[in-house]
């Protein structure tokens, strides 16, 4: 008796024939089963990169190759990448996700935590396993959780320092990044001038380390031996990364430490002063 070819993985399945109006003759058995063995490989399933805002869902689609007439089930697990469990994400350990009869793909769902530091993107894994009635193709997935949070704003303040020392001036953030902070900063002239009174920097790079609030830079001054009014010179940041700029430009002044003699009365041996005695004097009338 032939049987039908269809596409579909499925079941083995059975049918009955049965035997009736015999003429001549009379029956032994009058029915049989008949087993149609199913030739359709069984599907390959895959499960898919995703990605989610932090404190929301990161939502994974796992897919198979062909309908199938028979359920599929699959084991998945997460596994920690640059995201941690529990402080990023949620983890699940052997949760199963099923594809229905009939249908091409499901979900499985990770759910992410908002924290309140402004951090990179981050990511961990999705892994399938232990698939019942198909195979398996991609059997990991990575799930990218997308910051929310603002970047710090970054600064830099005023600052003086000693002719022939050092003007140090301070990088604050607004609020500690769990990313580096990194600024280029440069120097100007002003009544200062480089390279007469201090060393000029062009191109300089400043970091804010990780988790961290301020962090320092460094202007060497000269000591040129004259004395002067007080100079100054600017710091200008530009082209922050993993945060935006505040005040941006600082004034360094350098002290004067030499003493002005010009105009000064000569110290010389002191001076001895003659004094005549009073001379007594009579009156005659």
């Amino acid at each position: 008796m032939p049987t039908i070819h269809n596409t579909i993985h499925e079941a083995t399945e059975t049918f009955t024939a049965g035997l009736s109006a015999a003429i001549n003759a009379g029956y032994a058995t009058t029915t049989a089963t008949a087993t149609i063995l199913d030739l359709d490989a069984a599907p390959l399933v895959s499960i898919f990169d995703n990605s989610g805002t932090e404190g929301g869902d990161v939502v994974f689609t796992i897919a198979q190759s062909a309908v199938s007439g028979l359920a599929t089930t699959v084991q998945w697990d997460t596994a920690n990448g640059t995201a941690s469990a529990p402080g990023d994400y949620t983890a699940v350990v052997a949760g199963h996700a099923t594809i229905a009869a009939g249908s091409l793909s499901t979900t499985a769902t990770v759910h992410t935590i908002d924290d309140s530091v402004h951090e990179a993107s981050e990511a961990f894994q999705v892994t399938l396993s232990a698939p019942v009635n198909a195979s398996l193709g991609t059997t990991t997935a990575t799930g990218t959780i997308n910051d929310d949070d603002t970047a710090p704003v970054v600064s830099i303040l005023n600052s003086s320092g000693n002719e022939g020392g050092h003007v140090v001036f301070t990088l604050t953030q607004s609020a500690a990044s769990g990313s580096p902070t990194t600024v280029q900063w440069d120097t100007s002239d002003g009544t200062a001038a480089a390279p007469g009174d201090y060393t000029a920097v062009v191109a300089g790079s400043a970091t804010i380390p990780a988790g961290s609030l301020t962090t320092t830079l460094t202007v060497l001054t000269t000591d040129d031996g004259v004395a002067e009014p007080h100079e100054a010179f600017t710091v200008t940041l530009s082209n922050p990364t993993e945060a935006s700029l505040g005040t941006s430009s600082a004034t360094g002044t350098i002290n004067d430490n030499d003493v002005d003699t010009a105009g000064a009365v000569p110290i010389t041996a002191p001076v001895t002063m003659a004094t005549t005695p009073e001379t007594s004097r009579t009156s005659t009338a």
